[in-house]
């Protein structure tokens, strides 16, 4: 069973430890709140530790 991590908001602060928790993939969504997720600062901290998709 592959282990998915979603999360809606603001990543920028906890991405890293997102990564360390070993999921399968991630999944990040932006929320009504006015900011956006750099998919290439995503993918940097990633580093291809999980896959990274943007919704």
């Amino acid at each position: 069973m592959k282990s998915i991590y979603y999360f809606c908001g603001d990543v920028r602060d906890r991405l890293e430890r997102i990564v360390e928790a070993v999921p399968d993939a991630i999944s990040l969504e932006e929320s009504e709140e006015g900011f956006q997720i750099d998919i290439l600062w995503v993918d940097g901290i990633v580093k291809g530790r999980a896959s990274s998709s943007e919704s």
